[in-house]
């Protein structure tokens, strides 16, 4: 087997897969699981990636694997509060003490998987009885055919141990793997790799609030938005963490003080190592957290490194107080409020994910006062819909220490801005809101009851009727009236802060099976238009197939009206369309229908409406003429980035060739079609201006 599928050892455990079965080890116990039918058919299975490559996107075809439950570690799951709950997640506090100081306290995860080479120990929170079992696999064979990073888990464990690739190679009596398909070690080598090093992992995963969970191993990897994926309080200072970026790819950085606004993300990939990467996890999900295992590892080496990462847990500690105490700032007692500060009457906070258009611009201009940053710290949160809610910026005062804290606060600010300045921003109100439903196309996906979504949050809530006896492949978009929700036409993102679904059976379905059945939803999602022309935004909720189903009972219960799941409506998840409001670089495309006399003697031009030149479109056009090319923004606008909401106009110019009168030209559109993101201008043929979205929206990415 290839050394890529080590890669496995840390993801298989988050999929309930234990040591024994991630490797194919024999177990007495996995012929009759495995016939026993329970498992989860067409899953499919990620593999983290550490070195780069644009040829797999980290998808292994999907086969089906058996999942028997353990006896010795059930769980007392109600068939319908399970899918409405969820573990509690607690940030770590900077003022905590930490047990011992590489992260062993005892804690009890519940949402915790064991792999390695040794059992786990009964001091470790008790987690003997979390061991997963599963039959065999051939899990191995789907990643060998894959070109996979074969290095990923050696690169890992050096950086957790504090050693280095070369010295583990060593230790394992492994050489370097190369890359490319069925390059790496076999099966049986990888075996004695992990036993020679005797090295156990613990990972710490993430059920999901809106699925329903039965009792027995954890069968998903739920990924969280980094926002609200906080560990739980023990674990060390110093990680991994597996993440699933927007592009779909799962990657495995090394963290620090994970559960802190001080965390930091680095790259482990050779050649990268130590390149912050704490910005792609800020958008991005967090699925993993990976730490060894010191009570269950048996291996000399191993634990022969346990007073260096003692150390560097020592050490990313005292980083955390030092960026703590530099972000302590506290505003005076009398202060001037920031122009367009609104501050909440409850708590007086200020919520920075809503801060105004005007102040949000005037902050990435550096055009605050150190003590107008100082102010807005001080009284600043984020809003994270969740378990952990809102939370804030700052801490306790700290003594002045001059211009540089002032100055390093401002570019915290900004820091803290950026993450929602394109939505919150352009985008903090909207004037429509959809509830966009649709059932999976799984033969057995429908359902004979009825269904109904209520939207809630601060601000009200609204009960939407979806279906009733929808059939697999249900779709629908139903608009929200806000009016009646929330009192207003309008109303701004945070509004909504969960959607709980509910079912109910038909009351004249008597006969066993034609009521309170399961049915399967492949996605949810809230659409809206912002108040700003132009802009969307949209928040997928639930993106992978899930399962639900009334809980029926006893007489009447089966045709009452039951929740079955709630599904929190995060910040982070809101995207824009487009997803900036800035662009240096606008192609246009230029077409005649290519129809007889569709041509023009005439000279053609464009322009817009705030524009300083106009732009030559061709002279004496013949039918389908078509033209194509880049504005000059800097001649066009003044400046090489412009605001996409400034350009509302598009001016189609023609000169006249005769004496006397122009020629009639059939206008097919303006667009452009090789980039990702389109705009269509339709216009009349006649027509010599009109309104429309920009022409072509490309973002800066700093």
């Amino acid at each position: 087997m290839r050394p890529s599928e080590l890669v496995l050892l840390v993801h298989a455990a988050a999929l309930g897969l234990p040591w024994a079965g991630a490797l194919g080890v024999p177990d007495s116990n996995a012929g009759a699981a495995a016939r026993s039918g329970d498992g989860l058919a067409g899953m499919p299975i990620r593999s983290p990636r550490c070195q780069g490559t644009d040829a797999h996107p980290g998808l292994v075809a999907p086969r089906h694997l058996g999942y028997p439950l353990v006896a010795s570690h059930q769980r007392s799951h109600a068939y319908v509060g399970a899918a409405a709950r969820v573990a509690s997640i607690h940030g770590r506090s900077e003022h905590e003490t930490d047990g011992d100081a590489d992260g062993e306290r005892d804690v009890g995860f519940d949402d915790t998987n064991y792999v390695g080479t040794s059992g786990p120990t009964t001091s470790s929170g008790g987690s003997a009885g979390r061991d997963q079992v599963v039959p065999s696999t051939d899990i191995f064979t789907w990643l060998y055919r894959m070109d996979y990073p074969a290095d990923c888990f050696f690169v890992m464990t050096a950086a957790l141990l504090g050693t280095s690739i070369a010295e583990i190679y060593e230790i394992t009596g492994m050489p370097e793997p190369r890359r490319g398909p069925g390059n790496g070690i076999d099966e049986a080598d990888m075996h004695v790799a992990i036993e020679r090093l005797g090295l156990s992992y613990r990972m710490y995963t993430f059920r999901g609030i809106e699925e329903f969970q039965p009792s027995g191993p954890i069968r998903h990897v739920h990924c969280r938005w980094n926002t609200v994926a906080f560990p739980r309080r023990g674990l060390p200072r110093r990680l991994a963490v597996t993440i699933l970026t927007v592009d779909g790819l799962f990657h495995i950085l090394l963290a620090t003080n994970v559960g802190t606004p001080y965390a930091r993300f680095t790259d482990l990939r050779p050649g990268r190592v130590g390149v912050d990467r704490t910005r792609l996890v800020r958008n991005s999900r967090v699925c993993e957290y990976i730490f060894v295992d010191f009570d269950a590892s048996a291996g000399s080496f191993v634990q022969a490194q346990r007073p260096r990462v003692r150390q560097m847990n020592r050490d990313a500690q005292v980083e955390a107080q030092h960026a703590e105490a530099a972000a302590r700032i506290s505003p005076p007692v009398q202060y001037e409020p920031v122009p367009g500060m609104a501050v909440d009457p409850h708590d007086g906070t200020v919520n920075l994910a809503s801060l105004p258009p005007q102040l949000t611009s005037r902050i990435f201009a550096d055009l605050l006062t150190p003590d107008q940053c100082a102010i807005l710290l001080a009284l600043g949160v984020t809003a994270a819909s969740g378990p952990l809610g809102r939370r804030s910026i700052s801490g306790a005062s700290l003594p002045e220490d001059g211009t540089k804290v002032h100055v390093n606060g401002c570019a915290r600010l900004r820091a803290i801005v950026m993450e929602s300045k394109d939505v919150s921003a352009v985008c903090g109100q909207v004037a429509t809101l959809d509830f966009d439903f649709r059932l999976s196309h799984h033969w057995d996906a429908g359902t004979y009851d009825h269904i109904q979504a209520t939207l809630s949050g601060p601000a009200g809530k609204i009960t939407l009727p979806v279906a009733y006896a929808p059939d697999k492949g249900f779709h629908a978009t139903l608009p929200v009236d806000l009016q009646a929700a929330f009192g207003s036409n309008v109303t701004d993102l945070n509004s909504i802060r969960t959607v709980t679904l509910a079912a109910r059976g038909e009351f004249w379905k008597l006969l066993a099976g034609t009521r309170n059945d399961g049915w399967q939803v492949q996605a949810i999602s809230l659409q809206a238009k912002c108040i700003t022309p132009g802009f969307k935004v949209q928040n997928d909720i639930l993106t992978k197939p899930t399962t639900y189903q009334h809980p029926g009972g006893w007489f009447l219960e089966p045709f009452t009206w039951a929740d079955v799941g709630t599904i929190n409506v995060t910040q982070p998840g809101w995207y824009m369309t487009p997803p900036c409001t800035t662009i240096d670089r606008l192609e246009y495309e230029f077409k005649i229908d290519d129809k007889s006399r569709a041509g023009t003697d005439d000279a053609l031009s464009f322009t817009f409406s705030q524009g300083k030149t106009k732009i030559a479109l061709g002279e004496d056009v013949p039918s389908g003429y078509a033209i194509s090319d880049v504005v000059n923004l800097k001649s066009m606008f003044g400046t090489e980035r412009v605001d996409i909401r400034n350009i509302t106009q598009v001016q189609i110019l023609e000169t006249y060739n005769t004496y006397f009168f122009s020629d009639k030209w059939l206008f097919k559109g303006m667009h452009r079609e090789r980039l990702s993101l389109k705009a269509l201008l339709d216009a009349h043929a006649a027509a010599k201006a009109f309104d429309s979205r920009p022409l072509v929206r490309i973002c800066r990415r700093e």
